[in-house]
């Protein structure tokens, strides 16, 4: 029994020897301290620094490269002519008298219609507009006339006075202009440069069927449109005043 009994407390020793041992190891590893690349938090490093790009001078305004002023690039790309650059073409100097026997002829051939044969009409320009009759045209404004009356820009200098009436929906569908010349020996060539710019013209939103020009001393009457509104107007203006001749009666080419 003592020998069992000192085998036991022996047995007992060992084993509480290795019970500390372990639980020592074990704390040791519980108390190991973080790496120091554990502990402090790596910086960030900083970035590389790039180059200065080189800052371009803008170029002198002398050498600076500048579009074409003659040139306007349409919607498809193609360059064609600024109107804004283009030298103004210079308007006439109203006269009192010929701006109203302009607009008198005009207006004694409407009144002349009937109700069945008049159409929606407006006479007059983008300032000053008439319903239902003839209306007198601003030759101050060389671009108006031209572009309203299909009138060669250059020749409303020539002219002391100036009225119109047209279709109110489409101005292709009749278009009439009543011109007083302010020298009686310029009617000839401007009637023959009114003729060139209809019949040149490129025609939007419809094509007229025919031109007629008719002239009286310093009085030209010019109309296009529609074959039947423009022969009912003619016929009504010989009947309205005998004096005028006619000078071009003919079907607009396309």
């Amino acid at each position: 029994m003592k020998k069992i009994l000192a085998m036991l407390l022996a047995l007992a020793c060992v084993l509480s020897f290795a019970a500390c041992a372990s639980k020592k190891t074990d704390d040791t590893i519980g108390e190991e301290k973080p790496s120091t690349s554990e502990q402090m938090p790596t910086e960030p490093e900083a970035p590389a620094e790039e180059p200065d790009a080189p800052v371009e001078k803008p170029a002198d305004d002398e050498n600076a490269a500048k579009p074409d002023d003659g040139m306007l690039d349409d919607e498809f790309g193609v360059g064609e002519p600024s109107e804004e650059n283009a030298p103004a073409a210079e308007g006439g100097i109203v006269n009192d008298e010929s701006a109203k026997a302009a607009l008198d002829i005009l207006n004694k051939v409407w009144s002349s219609y009937t109700e069945d044969e008049k159409f929606p009409a407006a006479g007059g320009d983008y300032d000053t507009n008439v319903d239902d009759a003839a209306g007198n045209v601003n030759i101050a404004n060389a671009d108006t006339v031209s572009y309203l009356l299909t009138f060669p820009a250059a020749d409303v200098v020539k002219l002391d006075g100036a009225a119109s009436i047209m279709h109110m929906m489409n101005s292709n569908t009749f278009t009439c202009g009543a011109f007083h010349a302010a020298n009686a020996d310029d009617v000839s060539a401007i009637v023959e440069d009114i003729h060139s710019e209809i019949s040149g013209k490129h025609w939007m939103c419809g094509f007229p069927d025919k031109m007629f020009l008719a002239t009286n001393g310093s009085l030209i009457v010019s109309v296009y449109g529609d074959e039947d509104l423009v022969n009912t107007f003619r016929d009504k203006l010989f009947a309205a005043d005998a004096g005028f001749t006619s000078v071009y009666d003919e079907a607009i080419s396309a």
